[in-house]
């Protein structure tokens, strides 16, 4: 077996992907990235409506525009809107730190060394990569699931191979999973917005 370790090698895997989780609760709490993905249907009638605080061209809810077409994509607790996609991903995070410390810092055991946990980790995080075909909480749940499925299958992947680079490259897939949902969510929401005339 093929191994690279040093003393601390599980503590620095538990660090590197809490600080992905962490990043990802600063960008569900700071979603201007997400309002700039429909600047590009800025035109004539757009800048005839009303602005927000921030100058923007379109009144945004639950970082999305307050249009009927993404209804689907907002859920409301409590009077406040929220951004399901955004709930659901804070949600996990918050369940995968958790349990990251427990795991990675604590050395807690965590009896996941069976291939249906890693079925099921891969599964949640390939249904969170078709997240947006999911309306309000089924949606906010597949997103929560897109996390703690990457938690599952980082620590099966520790459980078995026992090896650092074998943990840092899941930990890398991890990231390159969570950047192509983005990319795949922001390429959504583009076409509708496209192939909506509501705002021409």
């Amino acid at each position: 077996k093929f191994e690279v370790n040093f003393p601390n090698s599980r503590f620095l895997v538990g660090s590197l992907y809490s600080l992905v989780c962490l990043l990802g609760i600063v960008a569900v709490f700071y979603p201007k990235k997400c309002q700039n993905t429909f600047t590009f249907r800025r035109n004539a009638t757009l800048e005839s409506k009303s602005r927000t605080s921030e100058g923007s061209d379109l009144i945004f809810k639950g970082h999305h525009p307050n249009c009927r077409k993404f209804n689907g994509n907002r859920i409301k607790i409590c009077g406040f809107v929220f951004c399901s996609a955004c709930l659901g991903l804070l949600i996990g995070a918050i369940f995968a730190m958790i349990g990251t410390m427990l795991y990675f810092f604590f050395g807690t055991p965590f009896p996941l060394a069976n291939l249906g946990i890693l079925i099921v980790g891969i599964g949640a995080m390939l249904l969170g990569l078709v997240q947006f075909v999911f309306r309000s909480y089924v949606k906010l749940i597949v997103n929560s699931l897109f996390v703690v499925g990457s938690l599952w299958m980082l620590i099966f992947a520790d459980l078995i191979s026992g090896s650092l680079l074998i943990d840092l490259y899941v930990v890398g897939m991890i990231v390159f999973l969570l950047f192509t949902r983005i990319m795949l969510s922001d390429w959504n929401n583009r076409k509708i917005c496209l192939e909506c005339g509501s705002c021409d």
